[in-house]
Formats: C-alpha cells, sequence, structure tokens
C-alpha cells in the first residue's frame, strides 16, 4: 500500500510558544526558553543525563467560552537523541503529575529509511533508524514528528520526560519544541512534486584558478500541487486562514507524507512558504493550489 500524502501542518504553537517553562535542569548560556525561539540552532541543554524533563504550563482558562483546540501533535526539532530514546508526553490538571490526563511513551527516532534503499553499500542500519555513530552524518539537523493517541485541550500542565541514559553526549537538548495540532488537508496533493534544495555558497578563484568557497549549508527546498483537487473544506479556515497568519516570515512543520519512510524524511521540514502562493478556483469544489517550501536552519 503505498504511503498517505494528505499533508499535515504544524503551525499554531501560540499556547506553548507563550507557556512558562520548568525545565529539570539546563545549562546558563542555553536555557529551556530556547524551545520556543524559532531559532533551531540555539537549544535547550540539560546539564546531565537521568530524571530530565520539561514541564510547560499552558494556563488555565478562566472564561467558560475559551474553549482551546486539542493538542494532537509533538514537534522535537535539532534533538540529539539517541535510537534508543524514549519519550515520555504527560498532561495533568495540577503540577505535581499526581492524575495524569494523559501518559503516552514514543520512541525518539521513526525509521528513516527502508529497507534495501541505498544499495546493498548503504546508509548502516539499513531498514530502519541510522546508528548513532552515523547520526551526525546521515540525520544532522533530526526532526521528530509524533501523533498524540489521546488528542487533550490545550490548556493545563503538560510534561515531557526523557530517557536516554546511554547518551554519549552526557547531556540532552532540543533546539525547537512544537506542542500543538495539526492541520491536515482533505485530498492528496498531487504527482509530479519538486524536491530541490537552495545552497547560497560563493566560489571565487585566485588567478591561478584555485577555488576560494565560502561555504553555506544546504536547505531543502520543497514544491507540491493540488490540480484541481483542493477541497473547498480546506480553502479558507484551514489554508488562507494559516496563511495569512505565518506569511513568509514564520516557520512551521510541513509533514507531506505522514506514513512513508525514507520520503518522510526528507520531505518533512521546519521552514516557511518562500512565496506567498495563490489559490485559483475555477469551479465549486475545482481548486489548484501551488506550494514552494523552504528549508529553515
Amino acid at each position: 500500500m503505498a504511503a498517505r500524502k494528505k499533508l499535515r501542518a504544524i503551525w499554531d504553537n501560540r499556547f506553548f510558544d507563550t507557556a512558562a517553562l520548568t525545565p529539570s535542569s539546563e545549562v546558563a548560556t542555553l536555557p529551556a526558553r530556547n524551545v520556543q525561539d524559532p531559532v533551531r540552532q540555539r537549544p535547550w541543554r540539560t546539564t546531565g543525563l537521568n530524571d530530565q524533563f520539561l514541564i510547560a504550563d499552558l494556563g488555565t482558562p478562566t472564561n467558560p467560552e475559551d474553549v482551546r483546540p486539542a493538542i494532537t501533535a509533538l514537534v522535537l526539532i535539532n534533538h540529539n537523541l539517541t535510537r534508543h530514546a524514549t519519550v515520555t508526553l504527560q498532561a495533568a490538571p495540577t503540577n505535581d503529575f499526581s492524575a495524569p490526563l494523559l501518559s503516552e511513551t514514543h520512541n525518539a527516532w521513526a525509521d528513516i529509511i527502508g529497507a534495501g534503499e541505498g544499495g546493498a553499500g548503504g546508509p548502516p542500519g539499513a531498514g530502519g533508524v541510522i546508528f548513532d555513530c552515523h547520526r551526525a552524518w546521515y540525520a544532522p539537523n533530526p526532526m521528530r514528528i509524533i501523533y498524540l493517541n489521546i488528542p487533550l485541550e490545550a490548556k493545563g500542565w503538560w510534561k515531557l520526560s526523557f530517557s536516554d541514559p546511554g547518551n554519549p553526549d552526557g547531556y540532552l537538548q532540543v533546539g525547537r519544541i512544537f506542542l500543538t495540532y495539526f492541520d491536515e488537508y482533505k485530498y492528496d496533493w498531487a504527482y509530479p512534486f519538486g524536491l530541490g534544495g537552495e545552497d547560497d555558497s560563493t566560489i571565487t578563484y585566485n588567478p591561478g584558478g584555485t577555488p576560494w568557497t565560502d561555504k553555506r549549508e544546504f536547505r531543502r527546498r520543497l514544491n507540491l500541487g493540488w490540480n484541481e483537487r483542493f477541497s473547498d473544506e480546506d480553502l479558507f479556515w484551514r489554508f488562507y486562514f494559516m496563511l495569512m497568519k505565518v506569511g513568509k516570515s514564520s516557520d512551521w512543520v510541513i509533514d507531506p507524507i505522514p506514513e512513508g519512510v525514507s520520503s518522510r524524511h526528507f520531505t518533512s521540514l521546519y521552514g516557511r512558504f518562500q512565496d506567498i502562493p495563490d489559490l485559483s478556483q475555477w469551479a465549486k469544489g475545482l481548486s489548484d493550489l501551488e506550494i514552494t517550501f523552504i528549508e529553515s536552519l
């Protein structure tokens, strides 16, 4: 069975980004509040490995009309967790978590390479996750997207607990966290899709022809389209409203092949719209949309 192609967008992180955070520990120059900062390369780092956690107080509404969306997704961006690590997410009405409403444990890594891909000499660990000793080479900017089994309203206290006692770094770190809901579009995007990149490196040459390179890191670029298949239900409150809120300047998470393996690893990106796309509606129920998404580092 082919992997599903119903794009998921994870973007409205306002409750987590304004939450009061309580970490188990933090390096003074790399505090927990960094996970609320869009710069993924500026992480929260713990001072050790044992009993490490992060508690977020999302607040408790006093207005009965303040009904909030349900949290359905957790995203860890630029983490250093090993393939043996687990992440436990709990939610509770009190900050002691004595009676959690939710408690789910997930692996820190999903499979990122399919069996046989890359040929006989392909990446070590073929058919699953990459071995930790090769992680920096094959997955230098890791992102883990987890979809919750039990959605709960975005309020109260939420706790992320990490178990990774064998981490060779001697500490845990995460560059950015999303704890929010996901939007899923009704119809699959259409083939062909484009997977390219941006490389802002500059190369000049001395008089003898030797190249001088000012290297910049490669950023992925993804192009997706819906040819007369973008749903009327998704036009306004799911897509155009998001577009008005994020514009070109906000970073969010795109997961276009949520049931893929290698395909998901290469196309799930943290980034932003490269340009503001136009929706073209030919008739009721018949709309075209093409988006280009560029990775943020």
